[in-house]
């Protein structure tokens, strides 16, 4: 940028600094809490584009300097990287689904089904704290029926297992008030 404002006559160099101000605009706007997420995409984006129109060799020339054998490796890479974070992503989203549907079931009275679904969404992720939250209310409700219908033996297990959730969930997530 140091060039551009000292050979302020080029187009390339003009651009420069209209990227550069840019920049120094959303800086100010992040300063003042205005954030979003095309301001951070923005905020990086802009210092990249201005270094290379700044550079003095061309994108073309950069790929041309690939092999063969490092583009297999890369695309292996990115298509590994890729998987798992898809994978992922999914393993989140079916967590969340049974969880929604277990929370639907529990407001219709439908505990055992509730209790199926929030099984599940722990299987899939166990270390999330609303989810044992939930399921140790639904297994405290269950607890309490086959109390009223006098199955001492089952509403013990079904305590001691709602006792074992939230105990967990309070172990991840200590300062959460909501599981106090």
């Amino acid at each position: 940028m140091r060039y551009a404002v000292k050979h302020p006559l080029n187009s390339r160099n003009t651009l420069i600094i209209s990227i550069g101000t840019a920049w120094i605009s959303l800086l100010i706007t992040n300063f003042f809490g205005f954030s979003v997420v095309v301001t951070s995409l923005l905020f990086w984006l802009l210092p990249a584009i201005s270094f290379l129109i700044g550079k003095s060799a061309s994108i073309s020339t950069f790929l041309l300097k690939i092999t063969p054998f490092k583009t297999k490796i890369a695309i292996v890479a990115i298509a590994i990287f890729g998987s798992y974070l898809s994978f992922s992503i999914a393993s989140y989203w079916l967590a969340d689904y049974y969880y929604a549907k277990g929370i639907a079931a529990a407001e219709q009275d439908k505990y055992e089904q509730s209790y199926e679904m929030l099984s599940n969404a722990i299987a899939l992720s166990p270390e999330e704290p609303a989810y044992l939250n939930e399921i140790s209310e639904t297994l405290s409700v269950l607890a309490y029926a086959y109390d009223e219908q006098n199955d001492a033996t089952m509403s013990g297990q079904l305590t001691d297992q709602a006792i074992l959730a939230t105990n967990k969930a309070l172990g991840i997530s200590p300062l959460n008030v909501s599981f106090w």
